[in-house]
């Protein structure tokens, strides 16, 4: 049944249902009784009627009407009506004593003030049209509102998610204000209409109250706030968290237990017992009562981006070059260690500690590891040429300096509790609570920026950071380090002559955006290279999304 025939039953009932056949009536029923839909649409209809009704109906309206009733019309006016009043004041003046008469010289004349003429109030058939239906439109307009949904947002992504059945979402993925949404499990996210982006992980009760608002029953609620929509709130059953700007948790619990964890920016948190402002990574733990304390910070607990690559969520966590290393996506998909040799046979040598049979290179290397889907290439410098080739593309440096030439091994990584097949004064290198790059001077390798960020789309790459310390090796030889860190093939840093004494240092250099590739890189500080080894410690790519 189309919705015109429908609208027109509905009317047609809600006015004078006798005027229905009993055909109209069974369509009607039968309409009703196809959804819940139905139903739900022609109970709003006949609330709505019934109200204007008896608004209309009220001794208010009525009185107002009244009022209005002397505002006559000069257009209603017949020639009848006006003939009756011409009569009236014929019949006035024949009861009046007639005047005295005047001399004839006299030129005084008496001017006796009109008494004013009192017209018969009339009702204006236009005037009370008029405002019975402007006041049915704005009766109209004040109740149906109650009825209209207001949007507060729209659901933007899903992750594996499992609503409840009572959970309703527009067509257009909606999600109208203090209206339920309920997550079993998942993750789901949101766009606020004020701008604010959150991601709700379940199971999770929540309810958009606002177009910069939200009230969490329970669950894991993530927010990230653009300036413009400065001032977002979430509720919970013991807080309330008022946004500063602009990257905060929230997750709580039935019990009320509730914790906040910044992640950027700073936030107002506030409950019936204290009010407190944090920010940085600073975390705080509310009980049932809101009693408000400190708490160890947590910052990988949130969803912060659903639906990236092979990750599928995203919690902050960076791209750890290691794993690259060892032929992984970044995010610990790799081996336990790898190391990519500069020849073949070398890897298996070095992998059974048989390293007295592993000559150092006195010349050029260059090898591609098509195998690898983000190194692109290792290299050494043979100090024979101030131009070397760093990528697989052809692309050259001068920003190396000349060095001796000779090189061991090749590039090894391990992530944490794992043996490096690289030999520290004849012990292997054990990793214990970090992720390590690890190779001599003299060498390098390359990561292909493009391939990094095809993987991790919509995230962006923001910067590397690490760690760096060198190890000596053979005490016959001064150990000495130069380090470089270049974005196509441009330094972005670099250090000379970096000895043993020196206290280890820390690396954040922010990536450019069009940036192609990453170099790491390492020579001799001028001396022969005696098995100097520098160690990336936990190397990582930092990821952003704006």
């Amino acid at each position: 049944m189309d919705s015109s025939n429908i609208e027109k039953l509905i009317t047609l009932y809600l006015i004078n249902s006798s005027e229905l056949s009993v055909q109209q009536l069974e369509e009607l029923s039968n309409w009703i009784e196809e959804s819940r839909e139905n139903a739900v649409y022609f109970a709003k209809a006949a609330y709505l009627h019934r109200n204007i009704h008896d608004c209309l109906c009220s001794s208010a309206i009525a009185k107002g009407l009244e009022d209005t009733a002397g505002f006559a019309c000069e257009n209603n006016h017949t020639e009848k009506a006006g003939q009756s009043e011409l009569d009236k004041i014929a019949r006035s003046e024949e009861k009046q004593p007639p005047l005295p008469k005047k001399s004839q010289n006299s030129r005084q004349i008496n001017f006796k003030k009109p008494e004013p003429h009192k017209t018969e109030r009339r009702y204006s058939k236009g005037l009370l049209a008029f405002a019975v239906s402007g006041v049915a439109a704005i009766l109209f307009l004040v109740i149906y509102a109650n009825f209209i949904p207001v949007q507060a947002g729209k659901l933007t992504q899903t992750h594996n998610v499992h609503f409840s059945d009572d959970t309703k979402i527009g067509e257009n993925n909606e999600i109208y204000a203090d209206r339920y949404v309920r997550i079993f499990e998942g993750i789901a996210e949101f766009e606020f209409i004020s701008g604010t982006r959150a991601v709700v992980e379940g199971p999770a009760e929540v309810r958009l109250t606002g177009k910069n608002s939200a009230f969490l029953s329970y669950g894991k609620f993530f927010a990230q706030v653009p300036e413009r929509a400065s001032g977002f709130k979430i509720q919970t059953q013991n807080c309330d968290v008022v946004d500063i700007g602009t990257e905060f948790g929230v997750e709580t619990g039935i019990d009320g237990q509730t914790t906040v964890q910044m992640i950027k920016g700073s936030a107002q948190v506030s409950s019936s017992q204290i009010q407190q402002s944090i920010s940085g990574t600073a975390a705080r733990s509310l009980d049932k009562k809101g009693e408000i304390s400190s708490t160890d910070p947590d910052t990988s607990k949130f969803a912060r981006k659903i639906n990236i690559g092979s990750l599928g969520v995203w919690r902050g966590q960076s791209i750890s070059i290691a794993d690259l290393v060892c032929g992984g996506d970044g995010f610990g998909s790799g081996k336990r260690s790898s190391l990519l040799p500069l020849k073949d046979e070398w890897k298996q040598k070095m992998e059974a500690g048989d390293v007295s049979k592993v000559q150092r290179m006195p010349y050029q290397v260059f090898k591609e590891f098509p195998e690898n889907q983000y190194v692109d290439c290792i290299f050494s410098s043979n100090g024979e040429s101030e131009s070397i080739k760093i990528t697989s593309k052809g692309l050259k440096t001068k920003a190396l300096r000349l060095s001796q030439g000779d090189s061991f091994w090749g590039i090894a990584a391990g992530r944490e509790g794992s043996n490096l097949p690289v030999q520290f004064n004849k012990n292997f290198f054990t990793v214990e609570n970090e992720e390590v790059v690890v190779f001599t001077a003299n060498l390098g390798f390359t990561l292909d920026l493009r391939r990094i960020r095809n993987t991790v789309r919509p995230l962006k790459l923001d910067g590397f950071k690490s760690g760096f310390d060198i190890k000596p090796g053979s005490e016959a030889h001064e150990s000495k380090l130069d380090v470089f860190v270049l974005f196509d093939g441009e330094p972005a840093f670099s250090k000379m002559e970096i000895v043993p004494e020196d206290k280890q240092f820390e690396l954040d250099i922010t990536i450019p955006e069009d940036a192609r590739y990453l170099t790491l890189a390492l020579c001799d500080g001028g001396n022969s290279n005696g098995g100097d080894n520098g160690v990336f410690m936990n190397p990582e790519i930092e990821l952003k999304f704006e």
